[in-house]
């Protein structure tokens, strides 16, 4: 089959009026000598039109040139045309080159809303529909008069422009061009867009991507330069905009560099500013209305830069991807409002409040929300967690760092963020704790600078001064609480001398036991609790969780063991509430416990059994924060397996040792109460032989609000 650009286009590159509209000697006399006379030929004496359909429309690549042409066209119609002539003929067949570009809705640019409007009520809301209609059938249609009539061919007439403009010489061997040219024709092109990615890639990367980005950009400029010419297909967008005072007032407020106040402008304009307003959201319509039907590759150019920015960028950074995509705004003043308007249209892209240098897709939402998400967990996260939470807000991973910075955040060890809003005491206890380490008053200046917080020196060692902190050598501070726990520094005990817990997972646990005792649970609800304890036995009747002091749990449910005992990945990881007390008033929490140890005050995360968020009502994929006097607790059931925030700024709060244990009641409703029992009460809890029980007598231990010096060194 032979290509339509070979009939359209012959080996040079003038474009005739013949190619772009195939129905000149439709036009009446005084038609014809107006458009031969703008074209700059003598009139056709003849009186046939051959000589209009020789005549040469000059650059149309040039969109200024194109809208001329359009004018003279519409304008020679309006003069006069022999309707008779034209009533059969279809509008694809009179404006050949108008197939040759992609299909999409019709826009702002090329026909007014009434006319649109019309169309759609028909039923032709897309250029293939209208293409596909003759002019007798557009002359039946209500609400399109003659004029509006005209104005509908004089659109097909322009999008024919816009086809030549687009179109390429096809030669003999140029396969490539063949296939770009029909690929064209319909609403998806995958070789063009894979040639795009191939020659706009970041070269910087390797040689071999260098070399492949300028294969890729040769090929493109020799068979396909129309899809390189970003800055005249970018201005050509603002044309859709229907009224020059919309248009003002749309670059005006939100493509200049120097962006004037929208109430300023409306008093210039002699206008409410709600009415300003009103005309610039309606530009903004229309330009995106004027995208979709935009032919390629400017929607995967927008997409494009949309994914490589993300949600927040600095101007630097923009402007190295703009290069990328032959958008230099140094190049002039076209090219910089080319790359302005491609911004709005991957964004909007607005400046940053209290962020000076940097720019974001609805700052006051990003920054809240970023600001919201550094608080949670005592104000100490997971670097990792924190990346992904922020990729689901739109930041990209080379943005993160940064970002954090700029929001009041500093990253120690590559490991965790750290928010350094607040006391100044209260930010060095965070952030000497999430280092694991002693600092000096000079690193701690250094951690708090890159999060955008400044301290004087003097101010720093004052802090360090106070009671929180000790000086241990030289200029190394380190906190109190470490050396009274006499465990040392975290970071001195080595990975393989951090407790284990039992099964394959890392889970919460307060001892590990051994596999035989822990599932040594009879499964007629007659639990020998005490036996798992290390204590007396304990009927189904009486609380085992009252031998570490843990209130309204009647009896653990049997499931999860081979033996059909309770399952014990971890020492009490989840008991949860099998069945209400007899007296109907037991509590409805469901239990965890955790270990007091340098995984859990470096920060780390931990798996939790299944039974807990199942019980608490977290689904999958959900995440869920509880509230707690001491700060918040998340559990995730997002992963692998479920697991629970970091729990530091808890035992940081409730002055919790090494070796100690949280113990974690979450309420559906969303709130968590917290209790610490030492780590002797506990090892006399599950010292074989335990005798705490006796008498009745339990081994106490009390929520920590009531805890005092007393009641944890008490046996």
């Amino acid at each position: 089959m032979q290509s339509p650009a070979r009939d359209l286009v012959g080996h040079t590159q003038r474009r005739r009026f013949g190619d772009a509209f195939n129905g000149g000697a439709g036009l009446t006399d005084p038609g014809r000598s107006f458009l031969l006379k703008k074209l700059g030929d003598e009139d056709d004496a003849g009186g046939s039109g051959d000589l209009l359909s020789l005549a040469e429309l000059g650059d149309t690549s040039d969109p200024k040139r194109r809208q001329e042409v359009r004018s003279w066209f519409e304008s020679a119609f309006a003069l006069g045309w022999d309707r008779a002539a034209l009533r059969p003929r279809e509008l694809g067949d009179l404006a050949p080159a108008a197939r040759l570009v992609p299909d999409g809705r019709l826009s702002p640019r090329s026909l007014s809303q009434r006319a649109r409007a019309a169309l759609e009520r028909a039923g032709h809301s897309r250029w293939s529909e209208l293409l596909d209609l003759s002019v007798a059938r557009l002359l039946g249609t209500p609400g399109l008069g003659p004029t509006t009539v005209v104005s509908v061919l004089a659109a097909c007439f322009d999008r024919s422009l816009i086809g030549l403009a687009m179109s390429v010489e096809i030669q003999d061997g140029g396969d490539l061009a063949a296939l770009l040219t029909e690929e064209r024709r319909g609403p998806k092109q995958p070789v063009l867009e894979s040639l795009l990615d191939a020659a706009t890639a970041d070269s910087e990367a390797s040689s071999a991507d260098s070399r492949r980005s300028a294969a890729a950009r040769r090929l493109l400029t020799r068979n396909a330069p129309w899809a390189l010419e970003n800055v005249s297909a970018l201005s050509e967008l603002l044309s859709g905009i229907t009224d020059d005072q919309d248009r003002s007032i749309f670059t005006s407020t939100e493509l200049r560099s120097a962006r004037r106040s929208l109430g300023e402008l409306a008093e210039e304009l002699g206008i409410s500013r709600s009415r300003a307003a009103q005309r610039r959201d309606r530009a903004a319509v229309q330009v995106r209305e004027e995208l979709t039907a935009a032919p390629a590759p400017l929607e995967w150019l927008v997409k494009r830069v949309r994914q490589t920015l993300g949600r927040v960028t600095t101007p630097k950074t923009a402007h190295e991807v703009l290069r990328r995509f032959d958008l230099d705004p140094s190049t002039g003043h076209e090219a910089r409002r080319a790359a302005e308007l491609l911004l709005w249209l991957a964004g909007p892209f607005d400046p940053v409040p209290r962020c000076p240098g940097w720019l974001c897709v609805e700052p006051d939402d990003l920054l809240s929300r970023t600001r919201e998400m550094l608080t949670q967990d005592g104000g100490v996260r997971s670097l990792a967690t924190t990346k992904a939470s922020l990729e689901e807000l739109g930041v990209t991973p080379a943005q993160v760092g940064a970002w954090l910075g700029v929001c009041g955040a500093a990253v120690v060890d590559d490991d965790l963020a750290v928010w350094l809003s607040g006391p100044l005491a209260d930010v060095l206890e965070r952030l000497m704790d999430a280092s694991g380490r002693g600092l000096t008053a000079s690193e701690c200046r250094h951690l708090l600078l890159s999060g955008g917080r400044s301290a004087d020196r003097s101010e720093l060692e004052r802090a360090l001064r106070g009671r929180r902190f000790k000086r241990v050598t030289g200029e190394v501070y380190e906190l109190t609480y470490w050396l009274q726990s006499g465990a040392g520094m975290p970071s001195s005990k080595p990975p393989s001398a951090r407790p284990q817990c039992p099964g394959t997972g890392a889970t919460d646990s307060a001892v590990a036991l051994d596999q035989d005792r822990a599932t040594d649970v009879p499964p007629d609800g007659e639990s020998s609790s005490g036996a798992l304890l290390g204590g007396p036995e304990v009927t189904g009747d009486r609380d085992p969780n009252e031998q570490l002091g843990l209130p309204g749990i009647a009896r653990l449910e049997p499931g999860g063991s081979r033996d059909g005992g309770v399952q014990m990945s971890g020492f009490m990881a989840g008991w949860t509430l099998a069945e209400p007390d007899r007296d109907g008033s037991a509590s409805h929490r469901a239990w965890l416990l955790a270990t007091i140890d340098d995984d859990l005050m470096r920060g780390g995360e931990s798996a939790v059994p299944d039974d807990l968020v199942r019980r608490l009502g977290v689904g999958w994929r959900q995440r869920r924060t509880f509230s707690s006097r001491y700060g918040p607790v998340t559990l995730a059931n997002d992963g692998a397996e479920p697991s629970r925030g970091p729990l530091r700024p808890i035992a940081m709060a409730v002055g919790a040792r090494p070796g100690d244990v949280l113990v974690l009641g979450f309420a559906p409703e969303g709130d968590v109460v917290v209790m610490v029992r030492t780590a002797e009460l506990v090892a006399r809890a599950l010292a074989p032989g335990s005798d705490l029980y006796a008498g009745g007598q339990s081994m106490g231990g009390s929520q920590v609000d009531e805890t005092t010096d007393e009641t944890r060194g008490a046996t």
